[in-house]
């Protein structure tokens, strides 16, 4: 018995889908020179004090730029240039990167977003903190990292705040880097966590803020209202938060917190968020990734996902507008 062709839509796909994919696979291959809208940065928390916190302005926090293909030392205030008025991206890496792993983690994000760029101005800046293992059992060194990532939300926070409130910026972070964004959002909302706190919540953070959260190892309800970090959602015009139910790490997570894993929490990266204000729900998108990644955790086969690849380009390409509720 014959049967008809499949109909030609059903293999459509987006174009814009189809070519951020192209782009990104060719760009992996290799580095091109650096072009006038294309600038990326590092900025090194790895020396900075990792429990208690210092001035977040301090001197052990670093800056540097690629030009032309090599890194060159640059300042705080090279970066928060208020004359400079390009999108910023910031990618938050996760646990257990060394700083190579996390440039190379975050070149090839760049490769995606030259290609979903299209000609346009942007920055992207590598939050590398010091995600390296310090102990020996998984479960210990993973706690202790949790605990940096709170220190560096302070960091994050405190360096968002003295940016232009005009610079549209987008966060993207990846297992604890995901749990660090939520925190910096937190805290430039005036919020409290883990004993830490802005010294001047009142300065004016950026108006546009969008957050794209990759396999985030956070407990599933914080962004409730009330919650740990419920003062997270409302600072962001979106945030999209990437679920992936067959992840083998994050489906470990409540066993941090408890020995038996119904003892502990579920990850937000794995189950979604719980417990959401309706005025919060507006401002997230799920993404449902487990059929693009399946049972991996590392960021590479996350960026693989055109799903992941689509959501960070829109996010820092997409049109900004005022957000009422936001008092703008």
């Amino acid at each position: 018995m014959l049967h008809s062709p499949p109909s030609i839509k059903r293999f459509r796909a987006p174009l814009t889908l189809i070519l951020v994919a192209a782009c990104a696979t060719l760009g992996f291959a290799g580095e091109r020179p650096d072009t006038p809208s294309d600038d990326f940065w590092e900025i090194n928390t790895r020396c900075a004090p990792r429990c208690r916190p210092a001035d977040p302005a301090s001197e052990a926090i670093t800056f540097r730029r690629c030009e032309n293909g090599t890194w060159q030392d640059s300042t705080r205030a090279a970066l928060l240039d208020p004359t400079d008025a390009r999108p910023l991206v910031i990618f938050v890496h996760g646990n257990l990167s060394q700083r190579g792993d996390a440039l190379h983690a975050a070149g090839r994000l760049r490769s995606v977003l030259r290609c979903g760029a299209e000609g346009r101005a942007y920055r992207l800046a590598l939050w590398s903190w010091p995600a390296g293992r310090v102990t020996r059992g998984i479960r210990r060194d993973a706690l202790v990292k949790a605990g940096y990532s709170d220190t560096q939300a302070l960091y994050l926070a405190a360096l968002l705040q003295q940016l232009d409130p005009d610079v549209p910026v987008t966060l993207v972070g990846y297992s604890f880097g995901a749990r660090a964004v939520c925190g910096a959002l937190h805290l430039l909302d005036g919020g409290q966590a883990a004993g830490l706190r802005l010294d001047e919540p009142d300065a004016s953070p950026p108006k546009q803020i969008r957050a794209v959260l990759v396999a985030a190892a956070m407990h599933a309800y914080w962004l409730g209202s009330g919650q740990r970090l419920g003062r997270a959602l409302p600072m962001t015009t979106e945030t999209t938060i990437l679920v992936n139910s067959a992840d083998p790490v994050l489906r470990r997570y409540a066993k941090l917190y408890g020995r038996r894993p119904r003892c502990g929490p579920a990850a937000l990266g794995y189950v979604g968020p719980y417990g959401l204000a309706s005025q919060a729900r507006d401002r997230v998108r799920l993404v449902h990734v487990h059929c693009s990644v399946g049972r991996h955790h590392d960021w590479n086969d996350y960026l693989r996902s055109g799903q992941l690849r689509q959501a960070v380009v829109q996010s820092a390409f997409a049109e900004r507008c005022e957000d009422p509720a936001r008092g703008e």
